[in-house]
């Protein structure tokens, strides 16, 4: 199929460059993880030093906001790629497990 059998959607598909919307979607969604795997592990901190749970709190706080404020800007302002998207799939894999 060329982009002459597909005529409206072509332009429709060309419009929207579906696959830096997909990158855009998937680099969001690891984001979301990866703040969720430091919430996971500060859990386990917690649970190891009782005493110095308002300490991790706060880095933790600190760091979740560093992430989505220096993430958002970068995933809304520098498209990401496939290679950025890995890299950020790999960190959070590590980051879960």
């Amino acid at each position: 199929m060329n982009d002459s059998d597909l005529g409206p959607l072509s332009g429709l598909a060309n419009i929207f460059q579906f696959d830096r919307v997909f990158l855009l979607a998937l680099s969001g969604i690891l984001l979301v993880l990866l703040v969720k795997g430091i919430k996971r592990f500060a859990n386990s901190l917690y649970l190891k030093f009782p005493s110095r749970r308002l300490a991790i709190s706060q880095v933790v706080t600190s760091l979740n906001f560093f992430i989505y404020i220096v993430g958002g800007t970068v995933l809304v302002y520098f498209h990401p790629t496939a290679s950025a998207t890995n890299t950020i799939w790999i960190l959070t894999c590590n980051q879960i497990a």
